[in-house]
């Protein structure tokens, strides 16, 4: 049975709602967009200028009609996953610099965007690829996009995530999706691209935020509905008010999603943290990080039945150092713990999300496969309560070559880059770092990887859909 780490009770989740819902309904939220506030009007809302109130019942109608479960497909059909509270871990989402060994740290190209969509196609760890791994700015945004969603279709087959962009964007990137697929009613026939999208913290929407939603919601997409606060600065310096904040936060993209297509897949998203109140900065390897997502987690599963998505694997480190691994082993562990879910932010990150190092990419593999292995509990099984083996095997017996021995050892969990060799062996294989290991291996991964998974005549498609939608 998987372990749970809950820390509101029964009775404090439904008031964390109520508290919740009366900010949405009292104080309100500023749409930055004529047509959301003209929708939500439509369905009961109360609309001042662009200050919409949203009422509790309009809330619980909208919680009524999200899935409590959905299929997220591939682009080819195939590595198809179910989402809900089970963990899947997807690629970073932000960076802006690319970090190795050899090179040190620069801004990321659109040749290291392709390098990391294949190591997250290679690593076994990783479930769903695509988005924003590493942002390219050597391209026009008219460009950039339109190159991110080409790669991520050649080189991976994993379930996809988009983009958060303005409708022009929004509309460019999912109509080459289309129009590779060659299926007009592609949309109709699953969930295939999810977006998350942000508000303006406090209690604002823009224009982006609005656009992506939408177009979303109408093609019966998945919209991760997000909130990222700083306590203390862009939300109270108490965990539970940001916590608070966070959850009415989230619940505006789950109304607007609803209110465009009843149905629709929304994935509750949870992504703040404490603000380094020294410098009034992002702080992403925050313990505290963990205080303010878990009672909204807690509340999404337990009192939404919501599918999740959980920031986790956040720090503040400059490099691949204890630090790193510390504040990413930590957060992966409380979010496997906690709830689980879709999983941003836990493959590579350093630098509170400005930095991707590629031998971190790696290393985290063996951080997350760790986490999942303790957050699946015990087998409390009679046969793995082995009375009857202690029995036969008697004082002073030996387990190492009994049949029980071989048939479940492989159980255990057993790192793939990290060393658990003798001292001696480890030398007189070269005496190699981690750190070295991995930059070692994520050049061999890259070596290997094909120069693409489509088809001859997917290419064609592909190749005729970027040139269709190219502005």
């Amino acid at each position: 049975m998987p372990l749970r780490l809950k820390m509101l009770t029964e009775e404090q989740c439904q008031l964390f709602h109520e508290a919740s819902v009366k900010i949405l309904s009292e104080t309100g939220v500023r749409f930055f967009k004529p047509e959301a506030v003209e929708l939500l009007k439509s369905h009961g809302a109360k609309v001042d200028g662009n200050l919409v109130r949203i009422p509790a019942s309009l809330v619980d109608k909208c919680l009524e009609t999200c899935p409590r479960e959905f299929t997220w497909k591939g682009f080819n059909g195939e590595n198809s996953v179910t989402v809900r509270h089970e963990p899947l871990i997807q690629p970073a989402v932000g960076p802006v610099f690319i970090q190795d060994m050899e090179n040190g740290r620069r801004p990321a190209s659109a040749e290291d965007y392709k390098n990391v969509i294949k190591l997250m196609h290679a690593l076994d760890v990783v479930d769903i690829n695509g988005g924003l791994p590493v942002d390219i700015s050597e391209l026009p945004s008219e460009k950039r996009y339109l190159f991110m969603m080409e790669s991520m279709l050649r080189h991976t087959d994993k379930p996809l995530l988009g983009f958060c962009l303005n409708e022009q964007l929004v509309r460019q990137t999912l109509g080459v999706f289309e129009a590779a697929a060659g299926d007009d009613d592609i949309w109709e026939k699953g969930h295939f691209l999810a977006a998350v999208c942000n508000p303006l913290s406090p209690l604002a929407v823009d224009e982006e935020a609005i656009d992506t939603v939408m177009e979303y919601a109408k093609r019966n997409q998945i919209v991760m509905s997000a909130s990222c606060i700083m306590s203390g600065v862009s939300g109270p310096i108490n965990s539970l008010g940001t916590a608070v904040l966070q959850n009415a936060e989230i619940l505006i993209g789950v109304v607007l999603a609803q209110c465009v297509r009843p149905g629709c897949p929304v994935l509750y998203s949870v992504a703040s943290t404490a603000g380094y109140m020294k410098d009034a900065s992002f702080a992403g390897g925050s313990p505290d990080a963990m205080m303010i997502n878990g009672p909204c987690i807690q509340t999404a599963m337990d009192l939404y039945n919501l599918p999740i998505r959980t920031m986790t694997g956040i720090n503040s480190a400059k490099e691949a150092d204890y630090q790193a691994g510390m504040e990413t082993g930590m957060s992966v562990l409380l979010a496997a713990l906690i709830g689980g879910g879709v999983c941003p932010q836990c493959m590579g990150v350093l630098d509170d999300i400005m930095t991707l190092s590629y031998e971190k990419l790696i290393m985290d593999r063996d951080t997350i496969s760790r986490a999942l292995h303790v957050r699946k509990g015990l087998d409390f099984s009679e046969e793995a309560l082995s009375v009857d083996l202690i029995s036969k095997v008697g004082p002073q017996g030996s387990y190492l070559t009994h049949p029980d021995t071989f048939k479940n050892f492989s159980k255990l969990w057993t790192p793939k880059y990290m060393n658990w060799e003798s001292r001696a062996n480890w030398e007189k294989n070269g005496s190699m770092s981690l750190l070295e290991k991995a930059n070692k291996e994520y050049k061999r991964m890259l070596a290997e990887s094909p120069e693409t998974l489509l088809s001859p005549d997917q290419e064609k498609a592909l190749s005729r859909a970027v040139e269709k939608f190219a502005i």
